[in-house]
């Protein structure tokens, strides 16, 4: 599988996690210099749908205490 058709998971080796073990995701056309392997590449000029799978949520889930947050646009 080439690196610029890879789906990122949970499982996906090589991801840089933050301090606090979360991981950012990135979505764009290009990848942000030195966070390549948290991009996902998307065709410039296109929408696209940005979906979460989870199996056997526990709890945090479903009260709404899991600490995802929502995509913000960066620069």
């Amino acid at each position: 599988m080439s690196k610029t058709n890879r789906r990122p998971s949970s499982r996906t080796e090589g991801l840089i996690k933050n301090a606090d073990g979360a991981v950012d995701l990135y979505f764009g056309p290009k990848a942000p210099e030195g966070k390549e392997p948290n991009w996902i590449r998307t065709n410039e000029g296109q929408s696209f749908f940005v979906y979460l799978r989870l199996y056997g949520p526990e709890k945090a889930y479903f009260d709404q205490t899991f600490p995802m947050n929502k995509i913000q646009k960066v620069k």
